[in-house]
Order: structure tokens, then C-alpha cells, then sequence
């Protein structure tokens, strides 16, 4: 716990942990050598990633599972499933609780973004689409989300539709 996560631009294989006080430590993620990385989250207990990864066959959610060691230190993350593929266009994954996560993503070229709900054990549910849909946030809870337009809308998940909450905004974020 504390520690920040971040994703190497310039190293495609490789994620950059640190805490303030200590050096930075590299993790190699070997297992995502024929992917390139759009978006990665750490959960909330620090314990799993979830990234949205593109290949030449489309984009996947893939989890990834952080090993410390007893200090606590992050030592690796080992390759965990795939949760979601054959994703058209990924846009955005955030976790909304310990075992769901929530992906904004396209299925085809005519068809508008749209949220899907995904466990760790790869169960889905499909919450609904928007269009212009172009980031996703998420409070506690898979009914506790957000999404921005791209022409500055911001939208709440409310009793299964979407309910513009306010304009001018962008990328939403919640902490955690």
C-alpha cells in the first residue's frame, strides 16, 4: 500500500513503482511483449492491474496479479486472465469494486461506446451505450459510474440509463 503505479512509455514492457522516500523499481511484463498498452489501473487493495491492451486482432482486458514481498514491496505481477476480447476499439477500464471492473469500449465501426461490467472470473454484463462517450470513472460500486463526452458532458449511471450531470468537463476521476 502506497506505492504509485505507473506505465513506462518509453519501455513497453515494463511498470514503475515507487512510494515517496524509496527508489524507483522497475516490473517487466514480459507476457504482454505482443500487446501495446492503453490504459492500466491498479485495484483499489493494490493487489491486481486491469489493462486494456491492443493487439492485431483487437483489444483485450487482461488482469494481472501484483506479489510483494513481506514488506510489502511489489516484486512482479504475474499474468492473470483475459477478461474481455475481440474489443473493436478499447477506450477506458476502471475498477468499480474489488472484483468488477467496468470497460467503455466500441464493439463495431457504426456502433456507439458502451459500459460493460466485468468480474475477475470473466463474467459480464452490459449497462448500456452513449454516444460520444470518450473516458469512464468509477466511485464504489458498479452503479457508481461516470462517463465524459467529447463534447463536454458529464453522465451518471442512473437507474440504467445516462443522465447528463453537467457540461464543460472532461476525464472524470475518483480517488483510489
Amino acid at each position: 500500500p502506497g506505492y504509485v503505479c505507473a506505465y513506462s512509455s518509453v519501455d513497453p514492457d515494463e511498470i514503475v513503482v515507487t512510494k515517496p522516500g524509496t527508489r524507483l523499481s522497475e516490473l517487466t511484463l514480459n507476457w504482454l511483449d505482443d500487446f501495446s498498452v492503453k490504459a492500466i489501473r491498479v485495484s483499489r487493495d493494490g493487489a491486481r492491474l486491469v489493462m486494456l491492451v491492443s493487439s492485431e486482432s483487437g483489444d483485450e482486458v487482461r488482469l494481472g496479479a501484483v506479489v510483494r514481498d513481506e514488506e510489502g514491496v511489489p516484486l512482479r505481477i504475474d499474468q492473470g486472465p483475459v477478461v474481455a476480447s475481440n474489443m473493436a476499439t478499447g477506450m477506458g477500464v476502471v475498477w468499480t469494486d474489488a472484483v468488477t471492473i467496468a470497460v467503455l469500449g466500441v464493439q463495431g465501426s457504426d456502433s456507439a461506446a458502451s459500459v460493460r461490467l466485468i468480474t475477475v472470473t470473466g463474467a459480464s454484463t452490459n449497462v448500456s451505450s452513449i454516444s460520444q462517450a470518450d473516458s469512464i470513472a468509477a466511485g464504489q460500486g458498479p452503479r457508481n459510474l461516470f462517463l465524459a463526452t467529447a463534447d463536454g458532458r458529464l453522465m451518471a449511471n442512473v437507474s440504467l440509463r445516462w443522465e447528463e450531470i453537467a457540461t464543460g468537463l472532461s476525464d472524470p476521476a475518483f480517488p483510489g
